[in-house]
């Protein structure tokens, strides 16, 4: 079997192909969110001078707080409630309902407990919660409890 060679020209591409660029152009345009800062109350125990605490006793002891609750914030409030705790070790409880306050109001509330032993063994703690049952909406919902201590006055309680 005989071999033949054959000869092929050589395959040339003349033309030069140019790559083909698409440029978008986008313009964005930045959008501003401007929040208002939503008004609420803030409901605190007013601490300046209160709470106070009187108890009498005759046989068994009736333990009276008088407090004072303060509106902080930048709207009125609705009623709240007002619940305190008389010495934790004898579980005494007390609940009042204050009446809605005006941004900077004070309103005061006079609570008594009912008959029980004293208060003083040999101290008194009253702890406040102030809007206990959470029904109004506050600026600060983490500072709606106070506690202080009543030394026992000379001569018990």
């Amino acid at each position: 079997m005989a071999y033949s060679r054959i000869w092929l020209p050589p395959f040339f591409v003349a033309e030069t192909v140019e790559p083909i660029v698409e440029v978008t152009r986008v313009t964005l345009t930045p959008t501003i969110t401007v929040t208002e800062a939503v008004a609420l109350p803030d409901l605190i125990n007013d601490t300046r001078d209160w709470p106070t605490l009187f108890e009498t006793c005759d046989g068994e002891c009736v333990t009276t707080v008088n407090l004072a609750v303060t509106n902080v914030g930048t709207a009125v409030s609705n009623s709240f409630d007002v619940f305190v705790r008389l010495d934790p070790a004898q579980s005494v409880t007390v609940v009042g309902v204050m009446d809605g306050l005006a941004p900077g109001q004070t309103g005061t509330l006079s609570l008594s407990a009912p008959a029980s032993a004293s208060c003083y063994d040999p101290d008194c703690v009253v702890c406040l919660t102030v809007d206990s049952r959470g029904a109004v909406p506050e600026a600060n919902e983490g500072n709606n409890q106070y506690c202080t201590t009543f030394i026992s006055p000379v001569g018990g309680g």
